[in-house]
């Protein structure tokens, strides 16, 4: 059985496997400086969204500390596919508005390839449409009812 570290980790790897031939394809296709979703230099940007701060951020601030440790993990290694991975971090305070406001930003001005967070299915809701709208893959932590962790 995997535990909430080795998820998020598989899930994360999962993504940028998916997305790896994009990557390559604009980095080619424009020169060093790649893509709108990637900074400069062989960078991709991805958005991670939850509440730092508020009565979610109990709960949502260890998946944050574990996706800041595995793009840590992960830059160190050499990246994906040679991109160096470029966290964007949002705190998303524990309000719905801002969880909005958040995934419009990360996906319209900082143009990130994917985004990490939701830990509510509130929160889920409110990022899921503007995922959807734009085409960005979204990864978000699965929950049962009983609150536990849904199994991979």
């Amino acid at each position: 059985m995997l535990n909430r570290r080795q998820a998020l980790s598989l899930a994360g790897a999962a993504a940028l496997n998916l997305a790896t031939p994009n990557v390559l394809r604009h980095a080619v296709a424009e020169g060093s400086a790649g893509s709108v979703w990637m900074g400069p230099g062989p960078r991709i940007k991805i958005g991670i969204l939850w509440s730092l701060t508020g009565h979610l951020a109990l709960i949502e601030k260890p998946s944050y500390d574990v996706a800041l440790f595995w793009i840590d993990k992960t830059n160190r290694a050499g990246g994906v596919a040679g991109f160096q991975i470029e966290p964007v971090v949002v705190d998303a305070r524990s309000d719905l508005q801002a969880y909005r406001n958040g995934i419009l930003r990360l996906l319209t001005q900082d143009n990130v390839l994917a985004t990490f967070g939701g830990y509510t299915s509130a929160s889920r809701r409110a990022i899921c449409r503007w995922s959807r709208s734009t085409m960005a893959c979204s990864i978000t932590r699965p929950v049962t009812r009983a609150g536990n962790a849904g199994k991979i």
